[in-house]
C-alpha cells in the first residue's frame, strides 16, 4: 500500500514504539566458543550482578525532522499508561510537526 510514497509522504509520519533496556547484561543467552578440551579462561566468563541489576522501559516517539519526549514506563503498561503517555506528550509533539495534525500519521510499531 506505502511502497509508491515519496518522501515527502513518509515526512509526515511519527514513529512510536517501546524500548527495554538491560542495565547490566543480556536478558537474552549468551555463548562463548572455545576448542574441543580447551580449559575455560577468565576471558570466557561474563561477570554478572546479582538479580540481573534491573531493566528501564521507555516509549518513544520521532520523525524525518525531529525526536520526540522519551518517557519512562513504570512497571508493565496496560492499555491506560499508553492512552495517558499518548494524551499527555503526543499534542505537543504534533503540534511542533512541519504539518498540519490532520495531515500528521501517527505509526505505532
Amino acid at each position: 500500500k506505502h511502497k509508491d510514497w515519496s518522501p515527502e509522504d513518509w515526512k509526515r509520519v511519527i514513529w512510536s514504539d517501546e524500548s527495554k533496556f538491560i542495565r547490566f547484561q543480556s536478558d537474552g543467552k549468551q555463548y562463548c566458543w572455545r576448542r574441543p578440551h580447551e580449559s575455560i579462561k577468565r576471558h570466557h566468563v561474563k561477570e554478572t550482578v546479582k538479580h540481573g541489576g534491573g531493566n528501564i522501559m521507555v516509549w518513544g516517539c520521532f520523525t524525518w525532522w525531529h525526536v520526540g519526549p522519551l518517557q519512562k514506563i513504570e512497571g508493565i503498561m496496560m492499555k491506560e499508561d499508553y492512552f495517558k503517555i499518548l494524551q499527555t506528550h503526543l499534542p505537543d509533539f504534533v503540534e511542533r510537526s512541519a504539518y498540519p495534525e490532520e495531515e500528521v500519521i501517527f505509526q505505532q510499531k
